[in-house]
């Protein structure tokens, strides 16, 4: 058993997150309406941004067809994140892309 948790690259502020089988971590980046990506040696990159299309991307899974499947919540305009408020409006998506390297669960 390992006796300690160790750093293994950067990130931004997120709510989902999946790996492929090359140490690629797929991240959700809630601040800048994006989807990013920390490679093996650590290092991240926005992968996709889109104001609308990535209103508050959230959880991140892989498929079995190599792509990455995540949803979108715009969960920062629900009331409890809004001053009370409800602008979130419909529709609410599920977006793809396909992994950089395969995955552990097809290609």
């Amino acid at each position: 058993m390992r006796q300690k948790v160790q750093r293994y690259g950067d990130k931004p502020i997120s709510d989902g997150i999946t790996a492929d089988s090359a140490g690629n971590i797929y991240i959700t980046d809630i601040t800048a309406n994006a989807i990013g990506v920390t490679n093996s040696s650590g290092k991240y990159q926005i992968l996709y941004q889109d104001n609308q299309t990535l209103s508050w991307p959230d959880g991140l899974a892989i498929g079995p067809d190599s792509y990455v499947y995540g949803t979108v919540n715009q969960l920062h305009k629900s009331p409890p994140l809004n001053n009370g408020s409800n602008d979130a409006t419909a529709p609410f998506l599920i977006v793809r892309f396909l992994t950089l390297a395969p995955s552990s669960v097809g290609r």
